[in-house]
C-alpha cells in the first residue's frame, strides 16, 4: 500500500486513489503537437542555412558578415524565432497536459503554477461558434476563466458533454447555490 512507502500515511493514499481513478481521459489529437515543433524546427533551420551559415563561413575567414548582417542582428533573429516558436510549441503542448479530474479542470500555465477551476464554482460555459462543431471552451467561474481549445480533442462534442455533465454533478450535489451552463451545440 502507499501508505507503506512514506507519504503521509492511509488518508493521502486513499485521496491518491480516489483521484487516480476520478481522473477522465479525452482522446487529443496528437498532430497540433508535432505540427508545432516540426514548424519551429524548420524555421530556424531555415534561418540557419538561409542567414547564419554564411556567417559562420565568414567569421571562420575572418571576416565580417555579408549582406548588412552582424552577429547581434543573427542572434536576435534567432532569439525571435525561437521564441514564437516556444510560444507556438507551449499552446499545443498546454492543451496536451490539461487535466479533467472529479473536482475540476487542472490547465498548466507558463512559469507560474497551474490554473485551477472546481466544477463546484463554476458558474457557466460559454462555446464559440454556438452552433456545430465547437472551437473554443470557456468555463468560467468567479474568480478565474479557463479556456479551452476545443479543436486539439479528437471528439469536442465528448468534451461539453464532461463538462456539462461535471457541472449538473457538482450543481446537484448541492455545493453551489445557483449555476447554469451556456454551453450550445
Amino acid at each position: 500500500m502507499l501508505y507503506s512507502l512514506g507519504f503521509g500515511g492511509e488518508g493521502f493514499a486513499l485521496l491518491l486513489q480516489i483521484s487516480f481513478m476520478e481522473s477522465f481521459r479525452l482522446a487529443r489529437k496528437p498532430w497540433p503537437l508535432a505540427f508545432a515543433c516540426a514548424f519551429t524546427l524548420a524555421l530556424e533551420l531555415g534561418l540557419y542555412f538561409a542567414f547564419t551559415r554564411g556567417a559562420v563561413a565568414a567569421f571562420v575567414e575572418g571576416r565580417a558578415p555579408e549582406g548588412g548582417w552582424s552577429w547581434l542582428s543573427v542572434a536576435g533573429w534567432h532569439a525571435l524565432v525561437g521564441a514564437a516558436g516556444l510560444s507556438l510549441v507551449w499552446t499545443a503542448l498546454r492543451e496536451r497536459l490539461t487535466r479533467f479530474d472529479a473536482e475540476g479542470v487542472r490547465r498548466p500555465r507558463f512559469l507560474r503554477p497551474p490554473a485551477r477551476l472546481s466544477w463546484a464554482e463554476a458558474e457557466s460555459v460559454f462555446v464559440s461558434p454556438p452552433a456545430g462543431r465547437p472551437e473554443l471552451v470557456r468555463i468560467n467561474a468567479p474568480r478565474t476563466s479557463v479556456e479551452i481549445n476545443a479543436l486539439h480533442y479528437e471528439e469536442p462534442e465528448a468534451l461539453l458533454a464532461l463538462i456539462e455533465e461535471r457541472m449538473g454533478a457538482a450543481l446537484g450535489a448541492g455545493t453551489r447555490t445557483a449555476a447554469r451552463c451556456d454551453a450550445r451545440r
